[in-house]
């Protein structure tokens, strides 16, 4: 079933799933969809193999309860019931989610991105980060928890250069090479002493 000529470091695995970009730049998805994950507009509890529906070119994804392709034109396509039919990043888009994947359109212009548990975050040229979608612990930075925010500009103290994301958290390596996080900290996840109470804007992580 996989052996369409794969392209081997393009593997991943998140959520309920786990794929490959083929040498034709479609991901092939394999796992359950019960929140339409397999980017094929299907909803399904059965466990399927799938190809992401809109998808070609793609350079490189990253899944979790859906996902995210970077394309060879450089646009990000996301897919999941966390994503609008307009490429809104948001789980109220659960009620009529993306039929596959579309290009989330405030990405365009960003050159690395991440993806959480229904949040997108993007890195962009300067060091700007924004991101967006679920925030019940922060996981956009905005300052603020809420079950959704629009694409906000994450207050970076410094230039970032990397970026990464957990289920409900999110981080940066910065210039300097301090490495700063927000969101979810229930288990010391945002880099500081545990709390159920989550980290809301970004903070420096101190190894000492």
């Amino acid at each position: 079933m996989f052996e369409p000529a794969l392209r081997g470091p393009e593997q991943n695995r998140g959520g309920r799933m786990f794929g490959v970009i083929r040498q034709d730049g479609t991901i092939l998805l394999r796992g359950t969809s019960q929140n339409f994950d397999l980017g094929d507009g299907v909803r399904s509890a059965a466990t399927r193999t799938a190809v992401v529906r809109n998808v070609a070119g793609a350079v490189r994804f990253h899944l979790h309860f859906g996902g995210c392709a970077r394309l060879s034109s450089n646009d990000l396509a996301c897919w999941g019931d966390w994503v609008s039919p307009e490429g809104e990043i948001r789980p109220s888009a659960r009620n009529q989610p993306a039929n596959g994947a579309v290009v989330v359109p405030w990405m365009r212009g960003s050159t690395d991105e991440c993806i959480g548990n229904a949040f997108v975050c993007g890195l962009f040229p300067g060091g700007r980060v924004r991101c967006a979608g679920a925030n019940s612990q922060g996981e956009t930075g905005a300052g603020v928890r809420s079950d959704e925010e629009p694409p906000t500009d994450v207050p970076i103290p410094a230039v970032a250069t990397q970026l990464r994301c957990g289920g409900q958290h999110a981080c940066v390596r910065t210039q300097d090479g301090a490495v700063y996080c927000w969101g979810s900290n229930a288990n010391g996840e945002a880099g500081q002493p545990r709390s159920q109470e989550p980290v809301l804007r970004p903070t420096r992580v101190r190894w000492d």
